[in-house]
C-alpha cells in the first residue's frame, strides 16, 4: 500500500514537472520569436557618392544606414577593410567618413574606391562604390592664344587648350582684365575645347585677352594675346557713273581717308585702256571710244583688308549719216522713195519731217520699209518742199534736208529742184510768214535749243518730263512738242509664242508714229504726260517749234510707268463642291498682254448666305 501510494505520488510529481517544462519551453520559444520580430536587417539610406576634393582639403563620404539593432558600419577601400588612420586625419562619423585633410602622395594616398558595409544580428547591407579623387590642375596650357589681326566684319578665333586636370577644368576669357561674356545672339561663343570664337568682329572687340582655366584645384591664366580689329579702307569719295560722248575726256574720282591706303583701278572685262592714267586715285580717260564703255572698279588695299567700289562708263556718240538724202523731182502720182541712213551709240531713231506739216513725222516702220526711206505712195503737188531726215538718240540729234518737187501732169519741165523764189512765195503764203521771218526762224530752230534732263514715273499712267532751254529768250521759240512712243513690258513675262503674238513682225501692225503733245509755252520746263499705259517703256524727245516749223530734236530719254493691276480677269474659272464644308476653284492667269507687271497673287472673294468673305 505504501509503495503503491509512493509510486502514485511520484508519477503525479513527474507529470507535473513535465508539464512545467513544456510550458517553460513554449514560453521561451515565444520570447525568442518576439525578439526576432523586433530586429531589422541593415538598409543603406544614403550611399556614398563620387567626390573630388582639393589636396589637403576636407571631404566626406556619406553612408547613412538603418536597422535593428543599430548596424555596425565597416568601410572598405580598394577591396580591403579600411584601417584606422594613425595620424587622425580620417574620422569615422555616425553617418559617414570624414577626411579632415585629403592626402595624395606616392607612399600614402586617400584616393581610391570606397564602399561601406552595415551589419547587425539580422544581416548586412553593402553600399555602392564611390571614388575619392584629389583635384589636380597642371600649370602648362596645352595651347595658348596668339595675337590675331582681322578686318572689321571678319571672324576671329583665339585658340586655347587648358591644362590637364581632374576634374576637367572649365574655361572662360578675360578681356583687358575683365570677364568677357559670350553673347546670346551667338556672335561671341566659347567652343567646347575652350577656343574663343567671334563671328563678326567689331572695332570694339580689340583688346588684350587671356584664357582662364579653373577647377576646384585652382585657376590658371594663359599668356595675354592681343586681338586687333582693323577698319577696312573707307572711301571718302566714291566714283559716280559717267555718260560721255565719243572723244570726250572723263574722270572717276576715288579717295580714301588714309593716305597709307593703296588705290588701284581695274576694268571689269580686262586691263585699263592704254590712254588711261591714275593720279592720286583719280582715273582719267582721254578721248574715250565705244570700247571704253564698261564698269570700272576702284580698289583700296591696306593691312586691314580690301574695299572695292565701282562705277559705270556709258559712251554715246552723236548720230551721223552714212547716207544723206538727195533732192528729187517726181511726177504727180509717182511712188517717191528717198533713202537716208544714220548710225550712232545707241542706235538712233530715224524719221522724216515734211516741213510745213509739223504734225507729220514719218518713221521708217510707217514707210513700209526696213530702211530709213521716205516713202510716198502717190506723190501730190502739195508734198513739194523741204523734207528733213532726222536722227535722234540719247546723245542728241542731227538733221539733213532735201527738196522734193512734185510736178503736175502736163508740165514738161522735170529738173533738179531748188529752193527758188516760187517755192518760197508759196510757202510764205501757207505759213503766213515773211521771207525774213522764215529764214530767221529756220536759223534759230536748227541749233540745239532744248535738252531733256529727266523722265520720272509718277504713277502707272503718268510720267513727268523735265527739260532745259539752252538759249536765251527768242521770239522764234513759240513752244515745245513732246514726242513719245510706248512699248509694253508685258513681253518680259511671256513665252516665246506669246512674245510673237505681242510683237508681230507685220509692218502694218508695227507702224506707229508715236504721239505728239503741244506745249504752247516757250518758258515752260516740265510737263506731266497722263493717260499712258501701265508697265510700259516710253521713248521721249522734245522738238521746239515756231508756227509751222519744227526745230532740231533734243536728246532721247527713256521712262517707265509703274506697274498696275491686270486689266483683264483670270481666265477659265471653274468651281465645284467637295463636301458640305469645302469646295474647289481653278483658274488660269489673265492674258499676258494685260498683266501690267509681275503677278504676285490672287484675291479670292466669295459669299456665304449673303455675307462676303475675302
Amino acid at each position: 500500500m505504501v509503495d503503491a501510494g509512493v509510486n502514485e505520488c511520484n508519477n503525479t510529481v513527474n507529470g507535473r514537472n513535465q508539464f512545467v517544462f513544456l510550458v517553460f519551453v513554449h514560453l521561451l520559444l515565444i520570447g525568442l520569436n518576439g525578439t526576432n520580430a523586433q530586429n531589422r536587417a541593415p538598409r543603406i539610406k544614403e550611399h556614398p557618392s563620387n567626390t573630388v576634393s582639393g589636396r589637403s582639403e576636407p571631404a566626406t563620404l556619406r553612408c547613412v544606414v538603418e536597422g535593428r539593432p543599430k548596424p555596425h558600419v565597416q568601410w572598405y577601400k580598394d577591396g580591403s577593410p579600411l584601417p584606422p588612420a594613425e595620424d587622425g586625419h580620417r574620422v569615422l562619423l555616425e553617418d559617414g567618413l570624414l577626411f579632415l585633410s585629403v592626402n595624395r602622395g606616392k607612399k600614402e594616398s586617400d584616393e581610391g574606391v570606397y564602399w561601406c558595409v552595415a551589419r547587425n544580428l539580422a544581416g548586412e547591407a553593402v553600399s555602392h562604390n564611390a571614388s575619392l579623387n584629389v583635384a589636380v590642375l597642371r600649370d602648362e596650357f596645352r595651347a595658348e592664344p596668339r595675337d590675331v589681326r582681322v578686318a572689321a566684319g571678319e571672324p576671329a578665333l583665339l585658340e586655347c587648350s587648358p591644362p590637364r586636370g581632374v576634374p576637367e577644368p572649365s574655361v572662360h576669357w578675360l578681356k583687358d582684365g575683365q570677364s568677357y561674356d559670350v553673347e546670346v545672339n551667338g556672335r561671341v561663343t566659347v567652343t567646347d575645347t575652350g577656343n574663343l570664337k567671334i563671328l563678326e568682329t567689331l572695332p570694339t572687340d580689340s583688346g588684350s585677352f587671356r584664357c582662364v582655366a579653373s577647377n576646384i584645384a585652382g585657376e590658371r591664366q594663359s599668356r595675354a594675346a592681343t586681338l586687333s580689329v582693323l577698319r577696312r579702307p573707307h572711301f571718302v569719295v566714291k566714283p559716280s557713273n559717267v555718260t560721255a560722248l565719243v572723244g570726250q575726256t572723263v574722270e572717276f574720282n576715288c579717295q580714301s581717308y588714309d593716305a597709307s591706303v593703296k588705290i588701284s583701278w581695274v576694268k571689269e572685262d580686262g586691263s585699263l585702256p592704254s590712254h588711261a592714267s591714275i593720279i592720286r586715285g583719280l582715273l582719267r580717260l582721254e578721248h574715250v571710244s565705244a570700247t571704253d564703255a564698261g564698269v570700272y572698279s576702284c580698289r583700296a588695299d591696306s593691312h586691314a583688308g580690301t574695299s572695292i567700289t565701282s562705277a559705270t562708263l556709258t559712251v554715246y556718240s552723236l548720230p551721223h549719216f552714212t547716207q544723206i538724202p538727195s533732192n528729187l523731182t517726181a511726177w504727180e502720182g509717182d511712188v517717191v522713195s528717198i533713202p537716208c541712213e544714220a548710225k550712232g551709240l545707241p542706235t538712233p531713231t530715224t524719221f522724216w519731217i515734211l516741213e510745213g506739216t509739223q504734225d507729220s513725222l514719218l518713221f521708217p516702220e510707217c514707210t513700209r520699209s526696213n530702211t530709213s526711206l521716205l516713202y510716198l505712195d502717190g506723190a501730190r503737188p502739195e508734198h513739194s518742199g523741204r523734207v528733213i531726215c532726222t536722227a535722234v538718240n540719247a546723245a542728241g540729234s542731227i538733221m539733213q534736208e532735201a527738196y522734193l518737187k512734185v510736178l503736175k501732169k502736163g508740165n514738161n519741165e522735170l529738173k533738179e529742184p531748188s529752193l527758188d523764189r516760187e517755192y518760197n512765195i508759196d510757202y510764205e503764203r501757207q505759213t503766213r510768214m515773211t521771207q525774213y521771218e522764215l529764214v530767221q526762224a529756220r536759223k534759230y530752230l536748227q541749233q540745239n535749243v532744248l535738252v531733256l534732263r529727266r523722265v520720272e514715273a509718277l504713277s502707272s499712267t503718268s510720267l513727268k518730263v523735265v527739260w532745259d532751254v539752252l538759249t536765251d529768250y527768242n521770239e522764234y521759240l513759240e513752244g515745245v512738242k513732246i514726242w513719245f512712243n510706248g512699248t509694253s513690258l508685258n513681253w518680259r513675262n511671256a513665252t516665246d509664242d506669246e512674245i510673237t503674238l505681242l510683237n508681230p513682225a507685220h509692218p502694218d501692225v508695227l507702224c506707229s508714229n508715236g504721239s505728239l503733245m503741244n506745249i504752247d509755252n516757250s518758258g515752260s520746263s516740265s510737263y506731266v504726260l497722263t493717260g499712258l499705259m501701265a508697265y510700259t517703256q516710253y521713248d521721249i524727245f522734245l522738238m521746239p517749234f515756231y508756227k509751222m516749223l519744227l526745230g532740231k530734236p533734243s536728246n532721247l530719254m527713256t521712262g517707265y510707268t509703274d506697274e498696275d493691276v491686270p486689266s483683264a480677269p483670270p481666265q477659265s474659272v471653274t468651281a465645284g463642291v467637295i463636301n458640305a464644308t469645302s469646295a474647289w476653284i481653278r483658274w488660269e492667269p489673265p492674258p499676258v498682254s494685260t498683266w501690267n507687271g509681275e503677278l504676285t497673287g490672287y484675291l479670292l472673294i466669295f459669299s456665304s448666305h449673303g455675307h462676303k468673305v475675302e
